[in-house]
């Protein structure tokens, strides 16, 4: 009996185990516990504002300045213009001009050069097997976020470049990847910039066919070719 536990064992240990979902997309998983928050009076209403770990304000993502891997996050608050920051920001936590969808979203500062560096978050999971593409909501930003995976640039597939893009990730469905969202400036004002709502869709929104304009015929021929080379290779 204890010989074929064993070999149960070594089987079981030669099988891949099953890669993880991307997890935490929109920011709802933000854990205040462990934060050291204050009460704030300042603009219309009261609210907690500090800091705290990212493993429990961003569960799941890893959190950069320049190539620096960050610990520490704000909390409906940031340094900028002083240096480059990012916090979690409750819905409720001030007009921004941008509806957050749910109670969360992620706010990324970038100072004025010279202190000014680029912000990334990062993640490795496993693209859904029909995903064909990449998106997220964002603030209005005179800086675009950029998207990489596997230390590849995604390309811009189409929809609202500086409120709702869409990047093409068909050739990556159904891989374990590393996926990273960068936001890169350089100059004298700094830049800031709010985004929620990170998702893998296979066929996108009605708006992103209405902003892509003559761009929406070739991504919908690029789409179906992918298709039919997926569905081909089985």
């Amino acid at each position: 009996m204890k010989r074929y536990a064993v070999a149960l064992a070594l089987v079981l240990g030669t099988l891949p185990l099953a890669a993880d979902q991307f997890r935490n997309l929109g920011f709802e998983e933000a854990n205040t516990n462990t934060s050291t928050l204050y009460p704030q009076s300042g603009g219309l209403f009261p609210y907690l504002a500090g800091f705290g770990p990212v493993a429990d304000l961003l569960p799941g993502w890893q959190l950069s300045y320049g190539t620096s891997s960050q610990s520490q996050m704000s909390f409906n608050s940031d340094s900028w213009p002083f240096a480059s920051s990012a916090g979690i920001l409750e819905s409720s936590f001030r007009i921004l001009g941008f509806p957050i969808t749910g109670n969360y979203a992620l706010e990324l500062s970038i100072a004025p050069s010279p202190r000014g560096e680029p912000i990334s978050i990062s993640q490795t999971g496993l693209i859904p097997p029909d995903a064909q593409f990449l998106t997220w909501t964002q603030s209005l930003s005179s800086v675009d976020l950029t998207a990489s995976v596997n230390g590849t640039d995604l390309t811009f597939a189409g929809g609202d470049r500086l409120r709702n893009p869409y990047f093409d990730v068909s050739q990556f469905a159904g891989q374990e990847v590393s996926l990273s969202i960068l936001y890169n400036y350089r100059g004298v004002l700094g830049a800031s910039v709010v985004i929620d709502k990170i998702e893998f869709m296979t066929i996108p929104e009605p708006t992103f066919w209405q902003l892509s304009g003559f761009g929406s015929a070739g991504t919908l021929l690029s789409y179906g070719l992918s298709r039919w080379r997926r569905l081909r290779s089985r």
